[in-house]
């Protein structure tokens, strides 16, 4: 199973369909292969596990169960848009994501709590955003991406952790959630 451990996005204070209409648009009359990730697919990396064997699961949800009974619910700011590797060669657009305190400590607390079970976890600096579309090849994406500068999109409310598998097959992946955690702050 491909894993990673991730904040879902059901608790937004807007709708991102509506909100990118305008780059739907624009995406589409350049024909541009592209896919939007569903709605109820939107989420914000905490840590991206790879290949995990089944029978690890049961230990990597107790590690997240006491991770999620010390954190409390927040809010996060969603603002701009742009594309990874890079705007003038994009293959994925996303919206970025405020890296608060809160977020940062819950991220490292995962990560740790995941790298105690012997995982190796991906070594990368963590950039939190919203993935909300993947095109098939490389493009400059400026122009569609121009509108959106500074472009504040809204909050969303976090309130849980979650785990999904990512299944890759075809142009784009698709997730399945196998696991959800409430925060839910407990005093040490």
């Amino acid at each position: 199973m491909r894993l990673f451990v991730a904040i879902g996005a059901q608790n937004l204070n807007f709708s991102p369909a509506d909100q990118l209409k305008k780059l739907k648009i624009n995406l589409a009359k350049k024909e541009l292969d592209f896919k939007f990730v569903p709605e109820t697919n939107l989420h914000i990396t905490l840590n991206f596990l790879g290949e995990i064997i089944p029978e690890k699961m049961p230990l990597i949800i107790s590690e997240l169960e006491d991770l999620v009974h010390h954190h409390e619910p927040f809010e996060l700011k969603l603002s701009e848009l742009s594309a990874f590797p890079e705007k003038h060669h994009g293959r994925v657009m996303w919206i970025g994501v405020q890296n608060s305190i809160k977020l940062r400590g819950l991220q490292a607390e995962c990560e740790e709590k995941l790298r105690g079970l012997g995982l190796e976890i991906e070594a990368r600096d963590f950039r939190p955003h919203l993935t909300v579309a993947r095109i098939r090849s490389p493009r400059n994406l400026s122009d569609a991406l121009s509108p959106y500068q500074g472009h504040k999109f809204g909050v969303l409310k976090v309130g849980s952790v979650e785990v999904y598998e990512s299944v890759l097959g075809g142009a784009f992946p698709v997730y399945k959630k196998l696991w959800t955690g409430a925060l839910s702050h407990i005093a040490r």
